[in-house]
């Protein structure tokens, strides 16, 4: 689980399975509560970076960037978009954003 205060504008690094470094990322977050996977209008340009040895989607989240959240609980989802003819969609983990 990840946590960030919704005051907080930063880079929010994803953990990450598989062998897709290098291929075109993005990231969408759905309230918990809605219980659905993302439309594809809801996913946000991402990139890729190594975390403490590891590979990991970023994505800058908060106010001033293209991704603004609401205080609440929301499921990480992260899509390859340039696999084809996979496109691989994967739910990568929880977010709070604010108290």
């Amino acid at each position: 689980m990840m946590w960030l205060a919704a005051t907080s504008t930063e880079d929010l690094a994803i953990p990450c399975t598989g062998d897709a470094t290098g291929l075109p990322v993005q990231v969408a977050f759905v309230p918990v509560a809605e219980r659905r996977e993302p439309a594809s209008d809801e996913y946000h340009t991402a990139a890729w970076a190594v975390d403490d040895g590891q590979d990991v989607i970023v994505i800058t989240v908060g106010p001033g960037s293209a991704v603004v959240l609401e205080a609440g609980q929301y499921v990480v989802w992260a899509r390859v978009t340039s696999a084809a003819p996979r496109k691989p969609v994967r739910r990568s983990g929880s977010l709070t954003v604010g108290v």
